[in-house]
């Protein structure tokens, strides 16, 4: 007999999105099925509003990229009225651009999906000379992954694990679970860059603020 699996949310994306899957008993999908339900209404927040303050309004669409509907509905008015930007200005508007191509890429791959594959409480029993050495595999430079790197690791996320409030921000996962595939110390390798990237997204975050007055909602 047919099974129908229902996943609904759908995270790690911006908005909802509900997907259903029919399975036979040979575990063949048999049908699939996919809706976005959510629906916020800003193109009627919009109606009435002063255009300058309609790129403010729709940079709300997302948390992450936030520039990229800024800039679009800037460039919309700009059409709708005929409006013909500076040099100087189109120069900071590729500097800004660029600022959230980088920050958009750090944090989807790290920070929004990185942890669905690494087990965080396997890396606390990684063995950290291993690890360092391991890392050489994967790149001939790797970044945060010497031994004295990798032990400050362990021990940032051991003071989550024996804290009062167990994992903290790592909380509410499925650790141990079978279907993680990394060892211990692959783990403890992806848990390092983990937390790296996190240094380098504050760093990129800067850099929109200098050009755009702000992150992650610019002002400019």
């Amino acid at each position: 007999m047919s099974k129908r699996i229902v996943v609904d949310p759908i995270t790690r994306i911006e908005g909802h999105l509900r997907a259903e899957v029919i399975v036979g008993d040979d575990g063949i999908v048999e049908d699939a099925f996919v809706s976005s339900t959510l629906w916020r209404g800003l193109e009627v927040i919009a109606k009435g509003r002063d255009p300058r303050d309609v790129p403010l309004i729709m940079q709300r669409i997302c948390g992450v990229c936030t520039y990229s509907h800024y800039l679009k509905s800037t460039m919309a008015v700009e059409d709708a009225l005929g409006i013909k930007i500076p040099y100087n200005a189109e120069l900071v508007r590729t500097l800004m651009n660029a600022s959230l191509f980088l920050h958009d890429h750090v944090i989807h791959f790290y920070h929004l999906h990185g942890v669905d594959w690494i087990d965080i409480v396997s890396a606390l029993d990684a063995d950290v000379e291993k690890a360092s050495k391991l890392a050489f595999k994967y790149s001939d430079n790797p970044i945060n992954t010497g031994e004295n790197d990798l032990k400050k690791v362990k021990e940032t996320v051991a003071k989550f694990a024996n804290g009062p409030q167990g994992m903290g921000p790592f909380a509410n996962a499925y650790w141990g679970h079978e279907t993680y595939k990394l060892t211990p110390e692959q783990n403890l390798i992806g848990l390092a860059h983990y937390l790296k990237a996190l240094e380098m997204q504050r760093m990129i975050a800067q850099m929109m603020a200098i050009f755009g007055g702000k992150n992650p909602h610019p002002q400019v």
